[in-house]
């Protein structure tokens, strides 16, 4: 029997960085494809930041001595340059 994913797991502070999935990123592929259609969406980040990882912007930065992010969700800036596929 194949284990449901659960559908909207708290996050953590910081998300592991390795170049590998981990068992955090198996635990929330589903809040990652939920951002990934909030930003083909053209969703506000703020917005969504509260709706999926139960997160708010303003607190959150406060809290780690940060800025808040003054990106959007559909800043091209900030994407990476064309890797050739087709973007």
């Amino acid at each position: 029997m194949q284990v449901r994913p659960e559908l909207d797991p708290d996050v953590d502070d910081e998300a592991p960085t390795l170049d590998l999935i981990t068992p955090y990123d198996e635990q929330h592929h589903v809040t990652y494809m939920r951002l990934l259609d909030a930003e083909a969406d053209g969703a506000d980040w703020t917005e969504v930041a509260r709706i999926v990882p139960h997160r708010d912007p303003v607190t959150d930065a406060a809290l780690l001595g940060k800025p808040p992010c003054p990106c959007s969700l559909d800043d091209e800036s900030r994407l990476p340059a064309d890797t050739g596929t087709g973007r």
